[in-house]
């Protein structure tokens, strides 16, 4: 946030990409998809750099959340997590090679250290968590899986959070929060998919919809593999 404020995003959308991947990988997507869908259809690689960018940094970013809360699960997550990290970076360099070199982004991303957005993310987490032990102490596995899979539909960090603090205090096993993690991922993917491919028009559409099926697909894989 603060490189982007000071730096700004028009130097470029893959810098948009890298810098909004950090803060979140959706709202880049969302950003990009609506900027897309007004750009001239030869830019639509350019951004898709720029979101396929954003989603590969996410993969990044977990496995660092992870290790800070739970060194041992983000172990656990390292191998999975690396199908879909370098699915994502094979994706960027195919696009970086065809990139419009006219084309530019500004994105505004909000402030996270403004109290609304802190208030929003605790009461997120706080059900999000909730959900997370109420799923696992009444349904196991099975539950926690489900809970995981919905919560990626809107944002990954926050069952992230939770699951990881569930393995750490042992009430979660390694295994079940490793896949968790990963299908919520799964379930984000899909999500940002679906927006670059609702709002970012045809041309944005055609680009990125291969790239995200990849995506998710090797998220699956992985949840398969780690389940």
């Amino acid at each position: 946030y603060v490189l982007m404020r000071f730096w700004g995003a028009r130097r470029g959308i893959a810098v948009t990409g890298i810098l909004g991947g950090l803060a979140s990988s959706t709202a880049t997507t969302l950003g990009l998809s609506q900027q897309a869908r007004d750009a001239q259809s030869s830019a639509a690689r350019y951004f898709a750099l720029g979101i396929v960018i954003a989603s590969t940094i996410m993969f990044l970013r977990v496995l660092f959340l992870v290790f800070v809360i739970h060194p041992p699960l983000g172990w656990a997550l390292a191998l999975p997590i690396a199908l879909p990290t370098a699915v994502g970076l094979a994706l960027a360099g195919f696009f970086w090679r065809r990139k419009h070199e006219g084309a530019e982004a500004q994105l505004q991303v909000k402030n996270p250290m403004e109290l609304g957005q802190a208030i929003k993310f605790a009461l997120l987490f706080g059900v999000v968590l909730f959900a997370a032990r109420a799923s696992h102490f009444y349904f196991g596995t099975a539950g926690v899986y489900i809970a995981s899979g919905l919560a990626g539909l809107t944002d990954v960090d926050a069952i992230t959070v939770a699951n990881a603090g569930l393995a750490r205090d042992n009430v979660m096993e390694l295994g079940t929060a490793s896949a968790s993690i990963i299908l919520a991922m799964a379930a984000n993917t899909l999500v940002k998919g679906g927006i670059a491919a609702v709002l970012g028009g045809k041309a944005l559409r055609a680009a990125l919809v291969p790239a995200f099926l990849a995506l998710f697909a090797a998220s699956v894989a992985m949840f398969i593999w780690a389940a």
